[in-house]
C-alpha cells in the first residue's frame, strides 16, 4: 500500500496540500534521490523516488495545551525492474512540527539530504475495513490535534484514533520501526496488536 499525503483538520483547517506542500516540494529538489539498489550498480537503473508523509504525530504524550503535531517526511521507491510488488523505504530525511492552533507557520526540519533505505515493504490493496478506517482521516486526527488530556481509550472517538494509528503502523512497519522510538509513550497507549 502506498500512504499518500496526509493532513489534519479540526482548529485552523490546517491540510497538507494548503498548508506545506510547497515547502515540501521545495525541501525535496535538495535530495539526492538517485540510489543504486545494489552498491556498485549503475543508479540510473535503480529506483524511482517520491516523498511520502507520515500521519501527525503528538510531539510529547500524555498530551497537554502544549502539544504540537509532528509530520515525518520519508520515502517510497519503485523499481519495476526489480521490486515488482513492493517498495523501497527510505528513512526520514526531515520533519515538519505544526503548531496545531495555527497560530504559528507550519516548521520543517531537515534531518538528511540523502535516502538512506531502510527496507522493503509490500504494496497491496487496501481490506474494506482498512479503507473505512482510512476515510476517517480527517475527523480522527483532527480529534488528535484537539487533545489537552488523555482520552479513556474506550471512547469512541479514542478508539478511532487507536485503530487508524494501528492500521497505518500495520501497513507502515519499516517507518514505524524509525519514528517509533520517538513517540514510545503514544505507541504504548495504541496497544497495537
Amino acid at each position: 500500500m502506498l500512504i499518500g499525503r496526509h493532513g489534519i483538520g479540526g482548529e485552523g483547517k490546517l491540510t497538507m496540500n494548503n498548508d506545506f506542500k510547497m515547502l515540501l516540494d521545495a525541501q525535496w529538489e535538495n535530495i539526492k534521490p538517485v540510489v543504486p539498489i545494489r552498491p556498485g550498480e549503475d543508479p540510473g537503473l535503480g529506483v524511482f523516488w517520491e516523498y511520502r508523509i507520515s500521519p501527525p504525530f503528538p510531539s510529547h504524550w500524555p498530551p497537554d495545551a502544549s502539544l504540537q503535531l509532528i509530520y515525518y517526511v520519508y520515502a517510497g521507491g519503485l523499481s519495476p525492474r526489480s521490486l515488482a510488488d513492493g517498495e523501497y523505504v527510505a528513512a526520514p530525511w526531515g520533519r515538519v512540527e505544526v503548531d496545531r492552533k495555527g497560530k504559528n507557520s507550519p516548521k520543517f526540519i531537515p534531518l538528511t539530504n540523502k535516502i538512506k533505505r531502510i527496507g522493503i515493504q509490500g504494496v497491496r490493496p487496501l481490506s474494506e475495513e482498512e479503507t473505512a478506517t482510512y476515510e476517517n482521516k480527517e475527523s480522527t486526527e483532527a480529534f488528535l490535534a484537539n487533545l489537552t488530556a488523555l482520552p479513556d481509550k474506550k471512547e469512541k472517538s479514542a478508539a478511532g484514533l487507536r485503530k487508524y494509528y494501528c492500521t497505518w503502523a500495520k501497513l507502515n512497519g519499516a517507518i514505524v520501526t524509525e519514528i517509533g522510538t520517538f513517540h514510545r509513550g503514544f505507541f504504548k497507549w495504541l496497544d497495537c496488536r
